[in-house]
């Protein structure tokens, strides 16, 4: 028989035969039901915040949607238990709750008008424009710089596309799903989305007014105008620059530019940008994607210009890009470019032909003349934008340079020279020469790319090598500790995100693929152009920025994230005999969570509240052990001679799942005894956080409902909690035991290792346990009554051994040990830990 099931028919069998008393414990179930669900949703986005997981803004909205309703499930559940005592604590949970659906609230979606940006036709608005097309706008208007004619469809455009085909809530659930580190579900991630975008209509107004603009500007052009179509999403090229991430269509006929449109507002859904979405904290909804239309133009040369050295900031140069052809050789990595630096004062110059001496000769790409100009405008684009920048550039057939686009540049995130103290001298060098496209040192295995399965098939930790750097390696930047290319430069779009993240990486390094074998052990020394035989450990410990917190911090969903946990996690509600204690004190949803909880026992086990005594047949349990608990027996679980007994000693209780627990709980390893070795400092109440609570303090009471073979259990040792719900039958297939601890007084370091610990454990005793956070769930079931009864004498045991470890533990504590010795019988680590850790800190 199911528990549900179970408690409803204790209430009308055993409780009372009165219809109000029935409908208080029904109320009361619900109240615990939600707690549960409560504190699990509220687990889990403490893991996703303080372990800096990288997921999708949909996964933090659907888990706050399933805390809000759980913890109103709690909030009218109590309302039911005592009708009209609470009644204003349903406007203050509706308050926070505002709040927190108000900080999760995309921004900048419009559906309406305008559709279509021109040139001249108002003030430019990134939120509308999207970042490229801002900044396209700021070239023609601010700075005056001769770029291609080009109109712009809008990000309003996109959002009135998904909302007209009602997508953002399929969108949600997918992303939902999404684990960025796992290739294969990023990739199915991006299938499904694709296969229903491709399935979903341009709405009619936003493919009229794009053919209308199209017919406008082929009409100017007599007719001869091919296009490229570009994305410009919102967030794009600013600090995280989303290079390469979207598609771009080159020579674009007038009859193609709609389904090329359609195909740049798909590239938002490739696995890369999605990951890159991701892993820089965006929300889908808040880079809705603009699309750049623009003249096409016959270009003799190409390239990119940073107005700072990408290799060495520091050095007072800008350097060029230069390439024949096509820009996009220079950008996806598939040339090594000419490489001209320039004097940002004097304008003088010195350049490294590389693409003049590849086609046998040693004429350079750029004439002094062009060079120049070129320098000067990118360091007008600085000066604008206040920052160092890079510019993509042409010449075209007739010899007029051209800007294409512009955006601000990300400097590297370690700096060239800052491991130039690493003593590699005792390493074999394998090979020496490349260009540093991100300075830094870093070791591992060498993977070879030739496929996109190999890509996919990208161990953790390893060095990859292949012949260019294409935009999408970026997916699989989480799992790279360095990379190393044949072609290439620091002006393709791989090598500023590397920049970003922080990935070392050598381009141009000749016969790579010849001479680095798949698995051999190399170290990439990017800042001296070295590669190394073998794992060297110095570059290992001295690396200047760990990949895992690089701009975690910075993010916006990050930021997001900290003003959301101190609506949701942060709690004021901690002492319940506080004049606070009330709906008005209420600051976080854990406040509510936590003055549902206390007053639902108080309604409970109380009648009237705890002046007007126990409810008839709640009883208090006397013991030798400093811990205040209330029984409610629904059944054979308390022998009782005299009813109007109010309290009850161990010797009364029946219920054979509680005397199990209370064997272990009472057992003589267990020390209750204050531990006088630690310091408790500055805690505000030694008796609370040490798990010893005052004795005749109901408020700061354990609770328990008890039958011959049930036991429900809500224990309070200071700041933690423990809740076990127990059945012990003749007829194993109804047995089954459930375990929740959560919370502490220590750091969240020493509460992280008392979960593992009690995890460890448990699923020593044949429990399924897992963990989030500070919380551990736990359930097994289907087994003996033996069996039963034997698993929660070890679990009493647990639940006393395991008071205080939060507030000595730390992540030097060899956790399998102590595991070890508790099943070996050991209840007591107070002398492991003397001295160690003090104040939870």
């Amino acid at each position: 028989m199911a528990f549900e099931q179970l408690l409803k028919y204790w209430a009308y069998n055993f409780l009372s035969p009165e219809k109000i008393l029935k409908a208080k414990y029904s109320a009361f179930k619900k109240i615990l039901h939600a707690d549960r669900r409560a504190h699990l949703f509220m687990a889990r986005l403490e893991q996703i915040f303080y372990e800096k997981r990288q997921v999708d803004c949909s996964v933090v909205e659907l888990i706050y949607q399933q805390l809000s309703e759980a913890v109103a499930d709690m909030v009218f559940g109590l309302l039911e238990l005592a009708p009209g005592r609470y009644s204003n604590l349903k406007d203050y949970y509706k308050k926070i709750d505002f709040y927190c659906r108000l900080l999760l609230a995309p921004m900048n979606f419009n559906t309406t008008e305008p559709y279509i940006f021109l040139p001249g036709e108002g003030p430019a608005d990134e939120n509308l424009l999207g970042g490229k097309g801002v900044h396209l706008h700021m070239l023609h208007e601010k700075l005056r710089l001769p770029v291609p004619s080009f109109f712009i469809v809008t990000t309003n455009a996109f959002c009135h596309f998904l909302d007209h085909n009602c997508l953002i809530p399929k969108l949600n659930t997918i992303l939902a799903e999404v684990d960025i580190q796992d290739p294969v579900s990023l990739e199915n991630t991006s299938k499904k989305i694709l296969k229903i975008l491709k399935s979903a209509e341009i709405p009619e107004i936003i493919s009229a007014k794009i053919k209308k603009a199209v017919e406008r500007f082929s009409l100017n052009q007599q007719n001869r105008t091919h296009f490229s179509v570009r994305s410009s999403a919102v967030a794009e090229d600013r600090e995280s620059s989303f290079a390469g991430q979207y598609l771009t269509i080159l020579g674009v006929n007038a009859d193609q530019v709609l389904p090329s449109y359609k195909n740049i507002l798909l590239s938002k859904y490739n696995p890369s940008p999605v990951y890159y979405r991701i892993k820089k904290g965006y929300c889908d909804q808040e880079t809705p994607m603009a699309v750049i239309v623009q003249e096409m133009i016959e270009t003799k040369t190409a390239g990119v210009a940073y107005s700072r050295n990408p290799d060495n900031p520091e050095e007072n140069c800008l350097v060029i890009y230069s390439a024949r052809g096509l820009g996009e050789r220079v950008v996806s990595g598939s040339v090594t470019p000419d490489v001209i630096k320039v004097d940002r004062e004097t304008l003088a110059t010195e350049a490294v032909c590389h693409e003049a001496n590849n086609r046998g000769h040693d004429k350079s790409t750029l004439k002094m003349e062009e060079i120049q100009k070129l320098a000067s405008w990118v360091l007008a684009i600085e000066d604008y934008l206040g920052r160092p920048a890079d510019m993509e550039w042409c010449l075209d057939k007739k010899g007029n340079l051209l800007v294409l686009q512009a955006r601000p540049f990300t400097l590297p995130a370690v700096k060239k020279g800052q491991r130039s103290y690493l003593n590699l001298s005792q390493q074999k060098i394998l090979i020496e020469g490349g260009i540093p496209a991100a300075t830094g040192c870093g070791t591992g295995r060498v993977h070879r790319i030739s496929t996109h399965e190999d890509l996919a098939a990208t161990p953790f930790g390893s060095v990859l090598v292949a012949r260019q750097a294409p935009p999408d390696f970026v997916e699989i930047f989480e799992r790279v500790s360095a990379i190393i290319t044949e072609k290439g430069s620091a002006a393709s779009h791989c090598a500023s995100v590397a920049r970003e993240i922080g990935i070392p990486f050598l381009c141009n390094v000749t016969s790579a693929m010849d001479k680095l074998e798949e698995g051999l052990p190399v170290t990439v020394d990017a800042d001296n152009r070295r590669i190394y035989m073998g794992i060297a450990q110095e570059c290992n410990q001295k690396k200047a920025i760990p990949k895992k917190s690089r701009s975690d911090e910075d993010s916006p969903l990050y930021n997001k994230l900290k003003q959301l946990i101190k609506m949701v996690s942060q709690l004021s509600l901690m002492d319940v005999n506080s004049e606070k204690f009330r709906p008005e004190g209420c600051r976080s949803l854990h406040d509510i969570i936590r003055f549902v909880h206390e007053c639902a026992m108080r309604e409970m086990f109380f009648l009237g509240g705890e002046s007007a005594g126990p409810r008839r047949g709640a009883k208090r349990l006397k013991s030798s052990l400093p811990l205040t608990f209330y029984v409610l027996d629904v059944g054979g679980g308390l022998k009782i001679d005299d009813e109007q007994l109010t309290e009850i000693t161990p010797d009364h209780i029946l219920s054979a799942p509680m005397k199990a627990f209370w064997k272990g709980l009472s057992h003589p390893s267990v020390r209750w005894s204050q531990m006088e070795h630690f310091a408790w400092g500055d805690y505000d109440a030694v008796m609370l956080a040490g798990g010893i609570m005052n004795k005749d303090a109901a408020s700061l009471a354990s609770y328990a409902v008890l039958a011959g073979d049930y036991m429900n259990l809500s224990i309070r040792f200071g700041y933690h909690f423990v809740q076990i719900d127990a059945l012990a039958t003749g007829l194993p297939n109804n047995n089954y035991i459930t375990f929740r601890f959560s919370g502490g007084g220590g750091d969240a370091e020493g509460k992280f290792m008392r979960t593992k610990f009690i995890a460890g454990i448990l699923q020593r005793l044949g429990f399924k346990a897992e963990t989030t956070g500070d919380l551990v769930d736990a359930r097994i079931k289907h087994v003996s009554e033996k069996e039963v009864l034997s698993v929660l004498f070890q679990v009493g045991r647990l639940v006393g051994a395991t008071r205080l470890m939060d507030m000595m533990l730390t992540p030097e504590t060899d956790i399998e040990r102590l595991i070890a010795e508790f099943l070996q019988g050991r209840s007591d680590f107070s002398q492991n830990f003397q001295g160690t850790k003090t104040n939870g800190k």
